[in-house]
């Protein structure tokens, strides 16, 4: 746990917006999930971040032409970057890799991007939402109050995914989260000794705009039109974790006297299915889906048996149940509370039969609306803000480290404390506190020793931006003055001009000469050697008449100071020439011609 989180345990917290981290994309996927439904709601009241899916898995190449479409839509939804829908509902696609190897790459550079998002949106003291587990490096990173993990779906049964990797992310979010939110009452009963505080939020519905479409039975969509009835209609994405595609075929084949209209996307191989009474009408928007559902006779869910399912609460059971078509579905433990009111059946002869019979027995749809109208989504996020109003009221529980699910992030392993010292340097093991720069020599607090200094060599000019001999330094030279020297007493000593040979001057032991840099001037911070042998010390000659320091000049006499010296330079680089003999072009040559002829 990072020392900010430390320092706000045992304290009522407070924060200014949430940052969730989805498990769709806004503008590719079903706007129907539970996050995207949750946070709109909580929109209307306070600034959300809408982060899209970071992915658990890197699209394969050899998956149906499918990795394509999969770069090319993720591209497109970076290029939007950071937008906002409604109210304060903000949207945001961070540049992230999925997969194992992509979160080793990018995962680095996450964090920044959604803290800056957040503060454009207004979100400086954050609850962190998690619902993809790819966002698990992201607990100890965005200074998040509270941290509520969305456990609706078992995406370490996701196909393609890498299961142990999202495993250690699901474990680690379980034990950090200060909340977890289950869908489904065996998976909460399954996992209630791993978290420490657990809620139960069913799936809600729109029961307003899907009983409505239902009742009121508007016009058929246009890409329905054609469809013959009766009609057996499927909304969802055709997944193979989810929808089984052997059983689809089998009733379809079996009743081939209906429609099968199946609207969502569809991952299954290219010509899965041939069958000429079965239609594909493709993604379709979420505002159309109560339409296509009012404009079928009977409403089927052929899930599989998998683990994802097992665990699942599925929107559509309530969405059909809403709009009062017959349903028909395989069993699977969601259906607890409902199985009343649907038909179920496992094998692909008694799904058909339940299909005929559906179709042929009049269905009374009120019992169903009636089920489910108090379980609307407005009433699910009530529950879910007067949960965390609560959990914020309470001090924050200090965090139990987990060997398991530890999963550093790379910033996380930047802002760590660093490693001892002993570590870094061996012979710091015998200081007795903290590793120091050594001691100054004693010399230096003594009365300086005056050496005499003679000149041997011509020293280089002065460039122009440093200080004449008795000019203090301009403010702007000391802020680019980042070296300082070390800590030693120091005795001032003004130059009266820059030396020539022969001349000599004062110069106190421990302080750097004008002709040579002493090998201990290193960056600021760094540890200097100061065992280096002092430098030679020659016999004291006799002192020379000392001269007064020169007052400090005026910018105006620098610069005029300044500009002699560059004209001295010039005239003493031409020597005595004449000035004719510098030009150049035929009047140059002309002038030099004559000049000669004149001293010959």
């Amino acid at each position: 746990m990072s020392d900010s989180v430390r320092a706000r345990a045992g304290a009522a917290r407070t924060f200014d917006g949430i940052i969730c981290i989805g498990g769709s994309d806004w503008w590719y996927h079903n706007r129907g999930h539970f996050d995207l439904q949750i946070m709109r709601r909580i929109a209307r009241q306070m600034p959300v971040l809408y982060v899209n899916s970071l992915g658990v898995r890197m699209p394969g190449l050899t998956h149906n032409g499918q990795f394509a479409t999969r770069v090319s839509r993720k591209i497109k939804s970076l290029k939007r970057g950071l937008v906002n829908v409604e109210n304060k509902f903000c949207v945001f696609s961070p540049m992230m890799v999925p997969g194992g190897i992509g979160l080793k790459i990018s995962s680095w550079a996450l964090a920044p991007q959604i803290r800056m998002a957040a503060r454009r949106c207004g979100i400086n003291k954050p609850l962190l939402w998690v619902h993809c587990p790819a966002g698990a490096p992201l607990i100890d990173e965005l200074g998040a109050a509270a941290l509520v993990f969305q456990r609706t779906d078992r995406f370490e049964a996701f196909p393609e995914a890498d299961a142990k990797l999202v495993g250690q992310q699901i474990t680690k979010l379980k034990a950090a989260a200060d909340l977890v939110i289950y869908a489904a009452e065996h998976l909460q009963n399954e996992e209630a000794h791993e978290v420490p505080r657990s809620m139960l939020v069913s799936h809600g519905v729109d029961f307003d705009t899907f009983s409505l479409a239902g009742k009121s039975k508007p016009r058929d969509p246009i890409d329905m039109v054609t469809f013959p009835r009766p009609r057996v209609g499927f909304v969802g994405s055709i997944d193979a974790h989810t929808f089984d595609p052997e059983l689809f075929l089998q009733v379809a084949a079996e009743v081939k006297e209906a429609s099968f209209v199946m609207a969502g996307a569809c991952s299954l191989p290219d010509g899965w299915c041939t069958l000429g009474n079965v239609k594909f009408l493709g993604r379709k928007p979420y505002e159309e889906v109560a339409r296509i559902m009012a404009a079928c006779d009977v409403l089927i869910m052929p899930w599989n048996d998998s683990a994802w399912i097992k665990a699942c609460n599925p929107i559509k059971l309530k969405e059909y149940l809403a709009v009062g078509r017959p349903i028909v579905t395989r069993d699977f433990p969601a259906l607890d509370g409902f199985r009343d009111l649907v038909r179920s059946a496992d094998t692909a002869q008694d799904f058909a039969a339940a299909i005929r019979e559906a179709l042929a027995t009049p269905y009374d749809a009120e019992p169903g609306r009636i089920r489910i109208a108090a379980q609307t989504w407005d009433s699910k996020t009530a529950a879910v803000q007067a949960a965390i109003e609560q959990l914020m009221r309470e001090p924050r529980r200090q965090r139990a480290p987990t060997v398991a699910a530890s999963i550093p992030s790379p910033m996380s392993r930047a802002r760590a404390a660093p490693r001892p010292l002993t570590t870094l340097v061996p012979q710091a093991a015998a200081l007795p506190g903290p590793l120091q720069a050594p001691p100054i020599p004693q010399r230096a607090t003594q009365p300086p020793l005056r050496l005499r200094v003679r000149v041997t060599s011509k020293p280089r000019p002065r460039p122009l931006d440093m200080p004449l001999p008795g000019e203090a330094q301009r403010p702007d030279e000391l802020a680019l003055d980042r070296h300082p020297e070390p800590a030693l007493e120091h005795t001032e000593r003004h130059e009266p001009s820059a030396p020539t040979v022969g001349d000599t001057y004062d110069e106190p032991v421990g302080m750097a000469s004008p002709t040579e840099q002493r090998p201990d001037d290193e960056a600021d911070g760094s540890i200097r050697d100061h065992t280096a042998p002092p430098p030679e010390i020659r016999p004291p000659q006799p002192d020379a008449p000392k001269q007064q320091p020169q007052p400090a000049l005026t910018p105006q006499q620098r610069k005029r100071q300044q500009l002699n010296a560059v004209l001295d330079a010039a005239r003493e680089s031409v020597g005595k020439k004449p000035w004719y003999q510098l030009g150049g072009g035929k009047a140059g040559k002309a002038a030099a011609r004559a000049g000669e002829r004149r001293r010959g």
